[in-house]
């Protein structure tokens, strides 16, 4: 049996109108001491370690180490996504920040969206309290404005069934990183 991190092999199912992935289901306390030092819970993705089978790295030939997203209807759903800055594994209180970038592949393989470059100055995650509210065009004040993936997009490449779509990640110096803070909700918006 393989072993992999259950909090970094992530599926979003559409049920109802609205299902999200992130900072609220993986670490819900928002005030926690550990140490005695006071934080957040951090249930980070970690991207590309070859611990993890390289993790939701761009071109992971395995089907097995990506970050899922299923989508029952193309047509209708949409994504919304939140990523915080990234940064190297490294301990301290201040890692250096990184640049990184994603795209979202349909069930065939085919870029659908992206790839979208996210720099420390213009994450659209700045903090725990964001990625637990979610996306601000859904709840309201504060969220995170977020990167929406239409249905047009999602079925630019053909694809119109239910599937498993995947974001893969890449920093620009091929490590692995670790990004904090993150959302991905599906949602209706067909309406």
């Amino acid at each position: 049996m393989r072993i992999f991190t259950p909090l970094l092999i992530v599926t979003c199912l559409a049920i109802g109108n609205l299902l999200a992935e992130g900072t609220r289901q993986v670490a819900p306390n928002g005030n926690i001491v550990i140490m005695g030092n006071s934080t957040t819970d951090v249930a980070a993705l970690h991207i590309n370690n070859p611990s993890y089978n390289s993790f939701a790295a761009y071109d992971n030939p395995n089907p097995q180490s990506r970050l899922n997203i299923h989508i029952k209807n193309p047509a209708t759903e949409c994504l919304y996504l939140g990523f915080n800055w990234a940064h190297n594994n490294v301990t301290g209180l201040n890692p250096p920040q990184i640049n990184f970038e994603y795209r979202i592949k349909d069930p065939n393989g085919n870029v659908v969206f992206g790839p979208v470059s996210v720099t420390p100055g213009e994450a659209n995650i700045t903090n725990w309290l964001q990625g637990f509210n979610g996306p601000m065009q859904i709840h309201g004040a504060g969220g995170y404005v977020a990167t929406q993936v239409t249905s047009i997009n999602l079925s630019s490449q053909g694809w119109s069934g239910t599937g498993d779509y995947y974001i893969e990640f890449l920093d620009f110096e091929n490590n692995d990183f670790l990004i904090d803070f993150w959302d991905i909700t599906v949602a209706d918006c067909s309406g």
